[in-house]
This record gives structure tokens, sequence and C-alpha cells, in this order.
């Protein structure tokens, strides 16, 4: 099940990468299937399982694994890869140095990418996501479900201080990110972010 890699680790380290979605509605129309009935500050927009910006997405919105899981596979043990070179940071969101090979692993997103769809992501933290027409903002619903690894859930300030971090400490994030004006809860368990530009009908 797509929860089972809700992976979490402590708020400091909490880079919950926003990329396939936001740069989907920046770069223009996301195609979408409605996931639920519409509630709270998202009222009267639709709410996506699933964001894509090539067809519509193959798996609905009550899948419990994508194809190409086995949801049987072994579980536990050890892995052991190979990585060229050392480290000297631990911090996932580092700009000078080196950063531990798989840092990243231990970190989750607000949706994650299908490999074998075009640009496609579906929900993982966020149950849903959903934009007004102009694409000037989208909301995040983050899943009641979504925990830190001690338990405690996940919350909107999480999110919005994850964003503000990764801006603020990696310039080169900060330029990906540079069009996400700021942040705010907006709802129970709501996220939304806004964006300094909007998309006018003629650009679409």
């Amino acid at each position: 099940m797509i929860l089972s890699r809700l992976r979490t680790v402590h708020p400091t380290f909490a880079p919950l990468t926003l990329a396939a979605t936001l740069t989907a509605l920046l770069l223009g129309p996301a195609v979408a299937e409605e996931a639920k009935t519409d509630t709270g500050d998202a009222a009267g927009q639709t709410q996506h399982h699933a964001l894509s910006l090539v067809g519509g997405p193959e798996y609905p919105a009550d899948f419990a694994h994508f194809r190409f899981v086995n949801p049987d596979a072994p579980k536990g043990g050890l892995v052991r890869l190979p990585s060229i070179g050392g480290f000297d940071s631990l911090n996932p969101v580092l700009y000078r140095g080196e950063q531990a090979p798989g840092i990243s692993l231990v970190n989750e997103s607000l949706m994650s990418d299908s490999i074998d769809e075009p640009s496609t992501s579906y929900g993982l933290i966020a149950e849903w996501a959903s934009y007004p027409e102009d694409y000037s903002s989208v909301t995040f619903k983050l899943r009641d479900e979504a925990r830190w690894h001690d338990g405690k859930p996940i919350t909107p300030e999480d999110v919005i201080y994850s964003l503000n971090v990764n801006k603020e400490a990696n310039p080169r994030l900060g330029l990906y990110y540079k069009n996400v004006s700021h942040a705010e809860q907006t709802g129970d368990n709501e996220v939304t972010f806004y964006f300094d530009t909007k998309t006018t009908a003629s650009c679409r």
C-alpha cells in the first residue's frame, strides 16, 4: 500500500519535495482525476489524487500499489550499495560539501512520481491536491496517517518549514522554487502554496 512508504525523519531534515507538482502547475494545466468531494478552503476546486502533464493518471484514487511493485516481496534484511567518494554531512539540504549517499531515501515527498507513466505524480504524504483555474496556487491535504519516525503527525507547519529551509539554505533550490511566493495553512491539515504568476486561458 502506498502509505507504507511514509518514512519520516526529524523536521530539521525534512525537505518534503514539491518539485513534480509545483513544476506541473507552473508550466501549464494538469490533467487529473477527481479524488473525493470538495471540502474546506479548497471547496469549489476539484481535489486530485494524481496530477499529470500527459493525459490522465492510470491508477484510481484507491489503488493499493504500483503495477511494478511486488506487495509480497520479502521485507527486512540489509542491503549494501557501492558509492564512489566520501561525504562530510548528513544534511539533505546541503549546498556546500558532500552529502552522504542515499540520505534522500530517509525523506518522503508530498507526491510520488510513477515510473511507468510520463510526468504523473500521485499523492504520498498528501491525500489530494487542488488548484484554481488560473493556477495561482496549489493546496495539499495531508494524510491523517502521515507520521514522523517518532509517531507524531506531519503537520502543515512542517511542510511550510521544509519549503522555507530549502529556499533559504540552498540557492539552487531557492532558484528552483523562486515562483513560490509563500505557503500557509489554509484548513484542517491543509497547506497552500502561492505562486507569483498566473496562467491565463491564452497561455494554456
